[in-house]
């Protein structure tokens, strides 16, 4: 049997049996242990606030579009900020709609406050069905 090592967290490495790789799901973080994170994340959610962008002026002088939601889970709530092209995204985004966000990153900003960043490379996704 062909075993694999997986890293779901930093400082931690478990040992996978089989050929099959975890589920994207089974790497999955909570909410509530976001602070703890530094690196971009996987967060399954629910949509808590209707979605929202507005236009933002950048210090360059540049206008940028901003979308920004609040999701939450069984743990806790979060606010998605969402930039440029991802912002139309969280847009359509309705309360109660279930939610899977990938590969955006926990930051606090200057106040303390927890947050969720997107990037180009992030994924949301509207779940349905499930």
């Amino acid at each position: 049997m062909k075993e694999k090592l997986v890293c779901r967290r930093s400082g931690s490495v478990e040992i996978s049996q089989g050929d099959a790789m975890p589920q994207l799901e089974a790497l999955g973080v909570k909410i509530d242990a976001l602070k703890s994170c530094a690196w971009p994340v996987l967060v399954e959610s629910i949509a808590l606030s209707r979605g929202a962008v507005q236009e933002v002026h950048l210090k360059d002088g540049s206008v940028v579009k901003k979308g920004e939601i609040v999701i939450g889970d069984d743990t806790a709530e979060v606010k998605l900020i969402a930039w440029r092209e991802q912002a139309g995204k969280v847009m359509s985004i309705e309360p109660g709609e279930r939610v899977r966000v990938v590969g955006a990153k926990p930051q606090i900003s200057q106040m303390g406050i927890l947050t969720l960043q997107a990037s180009s490379f992030t994924r949301i996704e509207r779940l349905r069905g499930r």
